[in-house]
């Protein structure tokens, strides 16, 4: 009799044990199933934020805060979770106290320019750190960094540089002018160029 119970305890335990492995299997193949993400599910999840950023935006805008280049803020937040943006600010006073309102996580400091006005800051703001910022009333404007290249059509004819530029013997990345006066009859105008030989 005593062999008989224990038969059907170690039964039990191994009916048990496969019951829970075969769970187990079935927990596992759900958890892939979500979060494997199809390009649809992927569009459908950008859209819908895509379309928060761009309600938040217009929050920020009551609150009679200038946003210049949303479709680029919006883009930014969708693609990577953050905006490389420049907040221009009425008193740079309150810099640092609009910063202090902002954990790490929402915004990453690149840059302070608040020698002269207009007075500004720029980084790396996430959707959390705009909805902190958005009714703040020492804020005038947010936009985005944006790159540029310099435009060289403009500045080479200031410095009375058209024949050498012509020349293109050198592929330009930064041109400083210092001039000096040897006498009042000549004038050397020394180009420190910062570049690569073609």
């Amino acid at each position: 009799m005593n062999n008989l119970i224990f038969i059907v305890i170690i039964g039990m335990i191994f009916i048990s044990l496969f019951f829970l492995v075969g769970q187990q299997e079935v927990k596992e193949d759900v958890i892939k199933e979500i979060t494997n993400k199809t390009p649809e599910m992927e569009k459908v999840l950008n859209e819908t934020k895509a379309i928060e950023v761009e309600q938040l935006l217009e929050e920020i805008e009551k609150s009679n805060i200038t946003i210049r280049d949303k479709e680029l803020i919006v883009n930014q937040l969708v693609s990577q979770d953050y905006a490389e943006i420049i907040v221009r600010v009425t008193d740079k006073e309150k810099i640092d106290d609009i910063l202090a309102t902002l954990s790490k996580n929402e915004f990453k400091l690149e840059g302070i320019a608040d020698a002269l006005p207009p007075y500004i800051f720029s980084g790396n703001i996430t959707k959390e750190g705009l909805e902190k910022i958005k009714d703040n009333q020492y804020i005038e404007r947010i936009s985005i960094v944006q790159y540029g290249r310099g435009a060289l059509g403009y500045s080479v004819p200031l410095i009375n540089a058209n024949d050498v530029w012509k020349l293109q013997l050198f592929i330009l990345s930064v041109i400083f002018v210092s001039t000096f006066y040897v006498s009042n009859e000549v004038k050397i105008v020394e180009i420190i160029i910062n570049g690569v030989i073609k």
